[in-house]
């Protein structure tokens, strides 16, 4: 048997579905990964994982890119004829999408999440649903984060009843993303954001909120996420960077190994202005850390305010604000409960077991 992952990068590929790669690899399947070139490519060639790299733009918009981003999967898949493709991140599953059912090879999108698609112009949004409708035409399954995505492609035509499923996000190892000590909240909350450095990730607004919320407490903010200039939506980081420069908010850069954070941590902040299934959220609730987010999907499914975190309206500074000041006003009782029912919450409805059974049962 064999079995394609195909990803914008490795490094998405690493973080977000090691686990389902490594399961069918272990089930002596030829695993096939298909990304964009990055150094996560060595992590899985010394997992003996065999990689393939094509050239693609992430958030490109050329045509001729585009088009040579589709002959390369159609080489690439003819060759290999997969029994199956998972495809994920949106030029591949719209792209490889395309292929894939070009050569009749059964195939399953991830919709992990729309990005910026929805907040772009009218043209360019009704040109990329014209995209996802004649890529998803006969798509085997396509595997949804959130039950507002999935509605979404329903009610604008791209997909059909018997094509969807909802899953339980990329699943969590909560073996893995579980608290090493015993960490008591002090008076002097540690928040945490942990994101790309894109606008629609909040950070313009947390920045604003975060400020006004230190002129009265003593706490402190992390920042860590990779800031890529190429990217249009990419804040401004010089700015960024000048509001960073105080002993209160500290921008840490790109951080790997994201548990050590949030083992030091009290409480996550997500701003962000729409997610598939946020995995940084699962990860940190795992963990026992207490969540503030955005009330927009891919967020709100995964706290329930007052038990697990606080939701604040997207996009507003003075709902951040009025969040950041009742979760630093809690006792330190009710913040460790918040902790212990937020890891009880994914262990019940987001472990990978639970992906794992899914895959399986498309798989065949």
């Amino acid at each position: 048997m064999k079995v394609i992952f195909s990803a914008n990068s490795f490094q998405h590929l690493y973080q977000l579905r090691l686990n389902i790669i490594l399961h069918y690899k272990n089930k002596n399947y030829e695993v096939f990964l298909i990304a964009g070139d990055d150094d996560y490519r060595l992590k899985f060639e010394d997992l003996n994982v065999i990689t393939k790299v094509v050239k693609i733009q992430p958030n490109g918009t050329s045509i001729f890119a585009d088009t040579f981003l589709m002959y390369q999967y159609y080489l690439l898949f003819r060759n290999i004829r997969p029994n199956i493709i998972f495809n994920s991140t949106i030029k591949p599953n719209i792209f490889g999408g395309i292929v894939s059912r070009y050569l009749k090879i059964k195939a399953i999108n991830n919709i992990s999440g729309l990005g910026t698609t929805f907040l772009k112009s009218f043209l360019m949004k009704q040109f990329i649903i014209f995209l996802y409708r004649i890529s998803h035409k006969n798509i085997f399954k396509v595997y949804f984060q959130n039950q507002s995505d999935l509605d979404l492609f329903k009610n604008l035509k791209i997909i059909n009843q018997n094509q969807c499923r909802l899953i339980p996000g990329s699943g969590i190892d909560v073996k893995k993303f579980k608290r090493n000590n015993n960490y008591t909240p002090k008076k002097e909350i540690k928040y945490l954001f942990v994101g790309r450095l894109l606008k629609e990730k909040g950070l313009n607004e947390l920045m604003l909120a975060i400020k006004n919320h230190l002129y009265n407490y003593n706490d402190t903010l992390k920042i860590a996420g990779h800031h890529d200039k190429k990217n249009p939506s990419s804040i401004d980081y010089e700015h960024f960077i000048t509001e960073c420069n105080n002993s209160s908010i500290k921008y840490m850069g790109y951080v790997e190994n994201i548990r050590i954070l949030m083992e030091e941590v009290d409480c996550l902040i997500l701003p962000s202005y729409r997610e598939g299934l946020s995995n940084v959220i699962l990860e940190a609730l795992s963990m026992e850390v207490p969540v503030l987010a955005s009330n927009v999907p891919g967020c709100k499914e995964l706290i329930e305010d007052g038990l697990n975190g606080y939701l604040f309206e997207p996009k507003n500074v003075e709902s951040i604000n009025a969040c950041l000041e009742k979760f630093s006003n809690l006792s330190v009782e009710k913040k460790i409960k918040m902790g212990y029912e937020g890891r009880e919450f994914v262990k019940k409805n987001y472990s990978i077991e639970k992906l794992i059974n899914l895959y399986e049962l498309d798989f065949s």
